[in-house]
């Protein structure tokens, strides 16, 4: 066999991957104690200095997450916006990576990063729970070791990388706070210079956007790039005025812009999906096809009034349904183990087939996967816990991402002096810089566990590590679907 022919069977190998997705025991951590967690204190952020954060901070954190959600002030803590049921700690190597927050009533949960060198918000729901039993082994575990392996690496990251990070904690700290601030001067009298600020404040408050003195920028930056920005600022600022206190930090926080979730079910691989499985597991390729399928409501050969968004035990025995689950496993063609039930990425494209769909299976690509629910369209996606190369059998699972959200914020300077740098031609005035946005954005996740199965908001973090050259998605594919109507 010559060396094409051996590369030709492993890419063949990858490609066609199994997905298996099984329920095995796992000594999970225990939660926190009512007690240990709750809050001791009414504050309204989190302290600016530390770097690695505690439980009682990560309740601080999800409370006024929570509230901007719901667009509640931030003013007290006193009554939570949701009362916490319990919070587990996710460690590596003994040291904690990040906190899982359940509220009580089913009313969702939140997972806080344990590290300011990461997102703040990790993932969201404000529905169901998240159990560890149901998530550990498929589904959400595979983002979560995405996850820490990025913090793992941004251990030994340079600045320009984590100060990504450090601006998306401000809203959450106990901040110095510098008030806008009287104007010293040498030209304009210090009280006519106040005036013009003063009604530029006004301009801009108007159009959205918060106004801080330049320092500000302290709380959002490392010293070394603070420094840098404010030195930049100060070059293009007439030399006859206080830099720090004649110009304005702009910061505007645009609408959160959604979409989705589009499925409405929340269906699992037990009752009464695993009708007739041997293992009395139904696959998590059949159930992510089912639901595209439910939510299409294609083909019409099925009595999709008999096939209801939420399934219970009662329906198992109705010939309908039953007909509806039995095809998708069997044009899936599953492979029933003792604790797990796989099927290939390829053979999914040929289920969706049979089911009269459009399917193209290719490499994870966060415009691709954006795009197809802008469209309407929830995607198919793959992915694996390990890295394999001659395994055919991995931790692997198949699941939905059915929606989109990001959130924006503008960081923008309002600068007194000569807009080109040209001071013995032009008078001073203020005058607007774009400066940078923020952005973070959340992908919707369907992981076919039910509704205490982890389904929710999760980040996206698409950071490529140079250095060590790795990407953080572990043969992620995604199957782009649509109903040949």
């Amino acid at each position: 066999m010559n060396k094409n022919t051996i590369l030709y069977a492993i890419l063949a190998i990858l490609y066609f991957m199994l997905f298996s997705c099984s329920q095995e025991e796992l000594i999970l951590p225990d939660p926190t104690p009512l007690d240990a967690y709750k809050r001791q204190s009414t504050q309204l952020g989190i302290d600016r200095e530390k770097i690695n954060i505690n439980t009682e901070d990560a309740s601080i954190v999800a409370e006024i997450f929570n509230r901007k959600n719901h667009h509640l002030t931030r003013n007290s803590l006193n009554e939570p916006t949701k009362r916490i049921k319990e919070i587990f700690t996710l460690y590596n190597n003994g040291k904690p990576m990040m906190y899982i927050i359940n509220y009580q009533d089913q009313k969702g949960y939140t997972i806080i990063s344990a590290t300011k060198k990461y997102y703040p918000v990790i993932a969201y729901s404000d529905v169901g729970s998240f159990s560890l039993q149901e998530s550990y082994n498929d589904g959400s575990s595979i983002l979560l070791d995405e996850y820490k392996k990025i913090m793992q690496y941004n251990e030994i990251q340079p600045d320009s990388i984590i100060d990504k990070y450090r601006k998306k904690w401000v809203e959450f700290e106990n901040l110095k706070t510098e008030k806008l601030s009287d104007v010293s001067t040498r030209s304009l009298s210090d009280y006519a210079m106040s005036i013009k600020k003063e009604e530029q404040k006004k301009i801009w408050t108007n159009k959205g956007y918060e106004c801080h003195d330049l320092g500000a920028i302290r709380n959002f930056l490392s010293k070394e790039r603070a420094d840098g920005y404010i030195r930049d600022i100060c070059n293009h600022t007439d030399q006859n005025y206080n830099c720090e206190k004649v110009n304005l930090l702009l910061i505007k926080k645009y609408p959160i812009k959604t979409i989705g979730p589009l499925l409405k079910t929340s269906w699992h691989q037990r009752s009464p999906f695993n009708v007739d499985a041997s293992n009395k597991l139904a696959g998590c390729v059949p159930i992510a096809i089912a639901q595209i399928a439910k939510y299409y409501e294609w083909p019409v050969t099925y009595s999709w009034t008999h096939i209801p968004l939420r399934c219970n035990t009662n329906i198992e025995d109705d010939e309908f349904f039953k007909k509806f689950i039995k095809d998708i496993r069997s044009f899936s063609k599953v492979t029933y183990k003792d604790k797990a039930t796989g099927a290939t990425m390829g053979n999914a494209v040929k289920a969706f087939k049979k089911l009269n769909y459009s399917a193209t299976l290719m490499d994870y690509k966060r415009s691709e996967t954006i795009q197809e629910i802008q469209n309407n369209r929830p995607v198919f996606m793959g992915g694996d816990r390990k890295a394999i190369f001659f395994d055919i059998i991995t931790k692997g699972h198949a699941w939905v991402c059915d929606g989109y959200e990001v959130r924006q914020t503008q960081y923008a300077s309002l600068v007194w002096g000569s807009k080109f740098n040209i001071p013995d031609m032009e008078e001073p005035d203020y005058f607007f810089t774009n400066g940078t946005y923020d952005t973070s954005e959340f992908l919707h996740m369907n992981w076919g566990w039910g509704e205490n199965g982890g389904n929710g908001w999760y980040i996206f973090d698409n950071i490529y590590n140079r250095t060590h050259d790795v990407s953080y998605h572990l043969n992620r594919e995604i199957i782009k679907v649509s109903p040949n109507k």
